[in-house]
């Protein structure tokens, strides 16, 4: 775990190693570390995608901070009380990345996503107030 000062504006930021590659309880461990030692106001998980493992690790284990970051669309987070339980770890956001609202272009993609599910976790998500960052992106 790596930290550094801003010394400008006084913010403090941490980073975590090859999130990839460390055992579930080595993440949740450092984040336990990470919140009693600079006590951060939010931490913003920078994983390309958290795991469902470590999404059910911090639902069991919140940090003492408030925390979000990128996660793919499963049939994990369809479930309410799964939402809930992120929500009361202090999940404030996870950003999903869908990419199309048309099944045959995430098919054509091999995304894995099906529309219904990803549907199903915004609602779920939305009821819970974990919110879903929607960007659009168009290509010409």
């Amino acid at each position: 775990m790596d930290n550094t000062l801003d010394k400008k504006s006084g913010t403090q930021s941490c980073c975590i190693k090859k999130l990839k590659h460390l055992d579930v309880s080595q993440v949740t461990g450092e984040l336990q570390k990470l919140t009693t030692q600079i006590n951060p106001a939010l931490i913003h998980l920078l994983d390309s995608s958290i795991s469902p493992s470590l999404l059910a690790a911090l639902a069991q284990k919140p940090t003492a901070a408030p925390w979000y970051g990128f996660a793919r669309v499963t049939k994990h987070l369809t479930n309410e009380d799964f939402c809930l339980s992120l929500k009361n770890s202090g999940c404030t956001m996870l950003k999903l990345g869908i990419e199309s609202g048309d099944q045959q272009a995430l098919d054509q993609l091999n995304k894995g996503i099906d529309l219904p599910t990803a549907s199903s976790v915004l609602k779920k998500n939305e009821r819970r107030n974990i919110s879903p960052p929607i960007t659009h992106r168009f290509l010409l």
